[in-house]
């Protein structure tokens, strides 16, 4: 039996994300540790939320960190009395026993005192001097990967491993034996015994690579995950690879190399550094690694599609790699396995370990034989008869099913006509089954939420946080509600992160029905999480493109034409455009003014500001006066809306002044930017990013006009500033840094021209991808500087990569394709020998 070593997480709300990335990291360390013969249980407070205590909650917490072997408490601005009592509660009991171990962290650096109350100050230099006093000495990290490091270091001293026997001895390559995070298959395996026994005999037999073919919860990744559990120790290294897909094959499904690529534990266990690599290059640079990895080894791809053909022939082969590939598709070129339902007697095993209740043998057989011994509805039929308050027998269970008839034909046939006949079959008894037992209204609303969520796994504070959930009602109702849904067997907890199972998702789809009125809440608070500022650093977004993109996916024609999901579009395409997919952005702009103009007329401020932002993506494809009349038409009725003083007014004219200057036009250019840097300065003081970016904009029309001084000291200002407002790495920074360097080229500053390019570049490859049109225009802008200082093949570099990026992102005819063509040229005529 393994060794549960239990860690009490103490820490204020103030510290919230940090202490759930820390949960996060307890459950990776737990993977790393899963050949050990111990396990690390991280205890925090939500834990007790459900609990029902004769005292106070704190006692109850107090209780927890005395039978705790280590104690951690995280600091940040103030400590508080509960935390101060969690600390001296934990040092009595380490003076009788021995334990808790107590580690104190301080994050720094700390927040402007100002900000913090007298209170919170005297807290914090109290409990620091009480540390002095016992000759305790704190430890400081500077973000969440930094405490993660440190603590993981110290619990590699304290439990340290000193690993069996290998097959090959794991370690002496190099690189750790779990290469990924393994699943772990934590509930019953029946009924698939016989199957574990011939995938272990055709995986070392196999000279091809293996495949898991059934029905969608017909048990496939089950089967996977029991059999590494159980052959962990005969692998030297060991990756599992999911692919994320929802059932309905959309086509936003991520791609196997997309699944690779985007692996953060895969890549750093191959000690691979990816910077601005497009997924199928950082694919084959993983799988070259994978196949140079010496021993016996195994890989294992969950859920694969139709893509699987593009890279098969590509993978690591067998001998040195067990290649385990489970899919619901048939494909050719492998050793297929079919998986099937499961045997009578398996089924009825299956079907009792969750119904434990006396019912008639044959009745709980007739029931069985009439869903098809399918796993994922004997699961969900067995949940659903067992839970507290179903009194249906079991036999007027079988009757219902047998009917195969729903309520709504129309539903009946709109599932007949999606899926195969096997497929129907399944779905038809998991909506019978999802009668049985009527969901609460909570429940409803919860299921209607998921059928709109990207079918991953999702821990309590990411739907708290996608949900707006805000207070402790309403969190507490939230957890007992997923506590409900997961004991009836409609969602899944794994590790204390919840998910939907494809299949469910697309029934519950089809039984609820849920509309946009459903997920208002959810279509929100992902439309906030997608607007901009001046400040925001759009990187940090991009990973809820996807996510946006799912819901648009699930909602109906007519609902996509309402001013609310104009507005969500409006802010996605903006995310999108910054990312550099400017042909999916415009796409989503111009279907979203269209259907703006119809809902709301012509007038109305929205449909002003999605001309704003289609005049910059249209200013983005080159299509300058195409830009400018919508830019106009935008300022007509912002105007006329909001008066000539509106911040909305001034954006507009600050637009349009970038569009003029496209256009050659300087001197309209330059008066529309003096009077909204005024505007800016006069508002928001000289110190506001929208300052810097007025700044910068003017400069640029300044240095076209020759007026170099001017345009030296408004970009050195808008860079210091932003430095200053938005960090060293903010795009926006690299956008002043290479609009200087032209300055101080055009002036014959050479060096510092040079140093503020490559540093430019530096940062845009830090927070895009390789053929992000930013990366392109400091590419060629610092291609022509190496070039006027004879550093022809530094140049050449350059140029090669901008263009190739300029064909896979605009095509080879475009007019910006064609200028960096040109430049190539006449290198080449010119310079090269």
């Amino acid at each position: 039996m393994s060794k549960k070593i239990r860690i009490f997480l103490g820490s204020s709300q103030e510290l919230k994300v940090s202490r759930d990335e820390f949960e996060k990291f307890i459950r990776r360390k737990n993977d790393s540790w899963v050949n050990r013969d111990i396990s690390l249980q991280l205890i925090i407070w939500e834990d007790f939320v459900d609990a029902v205590s004769k005292t106070r909650k704190q006692d109850d917490y107090n209780a927890a960190i005395r039978e705790s072997d280590i104690l951690l408490i995280l600091v940040f601005s103030k400590v508080g009395m509960y935390t101060k009592e969690e600390f001296e509660t934990g040092y009595d009991q380490f003076l009788k026993t021995g334990s808790p171990l107590i580690y104190t962290y301080f994050q720094f650096p700390r927040i402007d005192e100002g900000d913090r109350t007298r209170e919170e100050v005297i807290s914090l230099y109290d409990f620091e001097d009480r540390l002095k006093q016992l000759n305790h000495f704190k430890t400081t990290f500077k973000s969440v990967e930094d405490l993660q490091l440190k603590f993981s270091e110290q619990l590699d001293k304290l439990y340290p491993y000193t690993p069996p026997p290998p097959a090959q001895s794991p370690g002496t390559s190099g690189f750790p034996h779990l290469l990924t995070n393994i699943p772990k298959h934590d509930d019953e395996f029946i009924g698939r015994e016989e199957d574990l026994k011939n995938l272990e005999k055709e995986l070392e037999a196999s000279s091809k690579i293996v495949l898991m073919n059934g029905l969608g919860g017909i048990g496939k990744t089950t089967l996977a995950k029991k059999f590494v559990q159980d052959n962990l120790n005969n692998y030297d290294h060991v990756a599992w690879i999911e692919v994320k897909t929802q059932d309905t094959g959309h086509e936003q499904n991520m791609s196997i190399t997309e699944a690779f690529a985007y692996n953060e534990v895969l890549t750093k266990s191959l000690n691979l550094e990816f910077t601005n690599e497009s997924n199928d290059v950082r694919f084959q640079l993983i799988i070259q690694a994978l196949s140079n990895l010496p021993g016996k080894n195994l890989l294992v791809i969950d859920n694969a599609r139709d893509d699987l053909n593009n890279i098969k022939d590509i993978l690591p082969r067998p001998p040195q790699w067990n290649i385990l590939i489970t899919s619901r598709n048939n494909f050719s070129g492998f050793k297929i396995i079919e998986i099937e339902t499961l045997p009578k007697g398996k089924a009825k095993e299956l079907f009792k370990a969750y119904y434990k209740n006396p019912a008639d043998e044959k009745d709980v057989e007739d029931l069985l034989t009439e869903i098809g011994y399918h796993t994922l509805t004997i699961e969900l039929l067995a949940k659903t008869l067992a839970y507290p308050g179903q009194k249906l027998p079991v036999k007027e269970v079988f009757q219902k099913i047998r009917s195969r008839q729903l309520s709504s034909p129309e539903l009946q046939r709109k599932i007949e006509l999606n899926h195969s006949k096997a497929e129907t079959e399944i779905y038809l008894h998991l909506l019978q089954t999802f009668s049985l037992l009527p969901l609460t209204e909570q429940e409803q609303w919860l299921m209607k939420q998921f059928c709109f969520l990207l079918p991953v796994s999702y821990t309590i504070d990411e739907l708290e946080n996608f949900l707006n959930i805000k207070n402790e009602e309403k969190e507490k109702e939230l957890h007992e509600t997923l506590n409900a849904l997961s004991k009836k067997g409609w969602l899944q907890l794994n590790e204390r992160s919840y998910n939907i199972h494809r299949i469910v998702q697309q029934m519950t789809d089809y039984q609820l029905q849920p509309s946009l009125k459903d997920v208002e809440q959810l279509v929100e608070k992902f439309k906030n999480l997608l607007l901009t500022d001046v400040y925001t650093n759009i990187t940090k977004l991009f990973f809820l493109i996807p996510y946006a993109e799912f819901i648009l996916s699930k909602l109906r024609e007519e609902e996509i034409e309402l001013p609310v999901i104009g507005g969500f579009q409006i802010n996605l395409a903006e995310v999108i455009r910054k990312l550099g997919n400017y042909e999916k952005a415009r796409q989503m702009l111009e279907a979203c003014l269209k259907n703006h103009i119809k809902t709301l007329g012509d007038d109305h401020p929205d449909v002003a500001r999605g001309q704003s932002n289609l005049a910059m993506l249209y200013k983005d494809f080159g299509e300058f006066e195409k830009a400018k009349e919508l830019l106009e038409l935008a300022l007509k009725k912002y105007i006329k809306n909001f008066g000539e003083d509106h911040p909305a007014v001034v954006i507009v004219r600050s637009n349009l002044a970038i569009i003029y200057r496209s256009l050659k036009d300087y001197e309209k250019a330059k008066e529309l930017l003096e009077l909204t840097l005024g505007n800016a300065i006069k508002n928001l003081g000289e110190g506001h990013p929208v300052v810097a970016l007025r700044q910068s904009n003017l400069a640029l029309v300044y240095k076209d006009l020759k007026e170099y001084k001017k345009a030296k000291e408004l970009l050195e200002h808008a860079l210091e500033n932003d430095i200053k407002n938005l960090g060293e790495d903010h795009p926006s920074v690299s956008v002043d840094q290479s609009n200087l360097a032209l300055i101080y080229q055009d002036i014959g500053e050479y060096e510092k021209a040079k140093e503020l390019l490559e540093l430019a570049l530096k940062n845009n490859i830090k927070n895009f991808d390789e053929d992000h049109p930013e990366v392109v225009i400091v590419q060629s802008n610092l291609a022509s500087l190496y070039q006027q200082l004879g550093e022809y093949e530094k140049t050449e570099t350059l140029l090669n990569k901008a263009y190739s990026s300029r064909i896979r992102t605009l095509g080879k005819d475009h007019p910006k394709t064609k200028i960096i063509e040109e430049k190539l040229k006449y290198l080449k005529k010119h310079f090269k020998k």
